[in-house]
């Protein structure tokens, strides 16, 4: 997980450096994500010394081997949960200091008038406070009207859901996880950058979004991990609930299409440029990292409800990337999402997450 972190680091300040050289916000980035590591380092050696502790009991011939294993599975699993607690943490502050930043970065230095009469235009162009927006003020049938056109680059809050499942050996037939059951959300922050002064036709667009996804498999099974492949097992008891959930953060990009189309400015040649208002579309991708993984069963032993929960499967790919594209009008759109990397990175059978939802970007 240590390098992977590294790898989002490395993709986050590629990203910012294309905006602008040199940024406070690289290192706020850097500082986040190192605290992230130290922090999942430093657990896992307290972790390690721990075990060493128990193994020594063991040899010694203090607690038997089932005592062992059982102090193993909940040492490791309040290790996991400490790190994906503080993970979190970090997490929503690096998304805070990556909006403000980069909006920062974006503003125009520069606000500018233009005065439309029915005599004319006139444009004035005044330093002052920091504005991203162009105001225009225009008069209409006798009427004065005031009306912003849009900055190069605004921001959205993204949220999507919808379906969840995986692609097996390139088919989705005949799943072993339920279609209906198995499902992803997806939340986020986006940066739209509109590559032309004249008009919203193309966009460039990224953020960092955390997705999440859940698999419930069929037939009373769980997943089982060992020598390295991860299977679906029938388990002993009935199983109430079981499900799989996987949570990445991912940095999308995309090249958006917007069919919005510019208003123009009675008696005059400005036109307001604007965009979601009209049919878009994008195609892009995404990389990111897997930040937890845990499965969770539910069933009655002897009478007695047991919720378990299993912790950071190790056959979990740590590294996400893929396609992704999506078609819709103002904020809704229908989203489509294919992981590139596999599921479980040893097994034999090939299998590749694929989403299928709605989208909203809000302005």
């Amino acid at each position: 997980m240590q390098k992977v972190i590294l790898y989002v680091v490395v993709t986050l300040c590629a990203v910012f450096n294309s905006v602008k050289a040199q940024t406070p916000l690289q290192l706020e980035v850097e500082k986040n994500v190192k605290k992230i590591e130290d922090n999942a380092t430093n657990q896992r050696e307290k972790l390690k010394s721990q075990v060493e502790i128990w193994q020594s009991k063991k040899d010694l011939g203090i607690i038997s081997e089932e005592a062992l294993r059982f102090k193993k599975d909940s040492m490791s699993a309040v290790t996991a949960k400490n790190i994906e607690d503080f993970t979190a943490s970090e997490l929503d502050q690096l998304t805070e200091h990556i909006r403000v930043g980069v909006q920062s970065i974006l503003e125009y230095k520069e606000r500018s008038t233009f005065e439309v009469t029915t005599k004319g235009v006139a444009y004035t162009s005044k330093e002052g406070k920091r504005n991203n927006r162009l105001r225009i003020v225009y008069t209409e049938n006798g009427e004065k009207k005031i009306c912003y056109s849009e900055a190069r680059t605004t921001s959205q809050f993204v949220f999507a859901i919808g379906v969840d499942n995986l692609m097996t050996d390139n088919k989705l037939a005949g799943s072993d996880y339920k279609y209906m059951g198995s499902k992803f959300v997806e939340l986020g922050t986006t940066f739209n950058t509109r590559l032309s002064k004249e008009n919203s036709l193309l966009h460039f667009k990224y953020g960092l979004s955390f997705a999440f996804h859940k698999l419930k498999p069929t037939d009373n099974r769980y997943l089982v991990s060992q020598n390295q492949q991860t299977t679906l097992e029938t388990f002993d008891l009935h199983l109430k609930n079981s499900k799989f959930r996987m949570v990445n953060i991912e940095i999308p990009l995309h090249l958006e299409f917007d069919f919005t189309k510019p208003i123009q400015i009675p008696d005059s040649d400005k036109k307001i440029v604007q965009s979601h208002k009209a049919l878009r579309f994008g195609i892009g991708g995404f990389v990111g990292a897997n930040i937890s993984d845990v499965q969770k069963l539910q069933y009655v032993d002897n009478g007695r409800d047991v919720k378990q929960k299993i912790y950071d499967d190790p056959n979990v790919t740590p590294f996400v990337y893929g396609l992704s594209t999506y078609i819709g009008y103002k904020e809704a759109s229908l989203y489509l999402k294919y992981n590139l990397n596999e599921v479980f990175k040893h097994n034999e059978v090939k299998q590749n997450f694929v989403s299928l939802g709605l989208r909203y970007d809000f302005n």
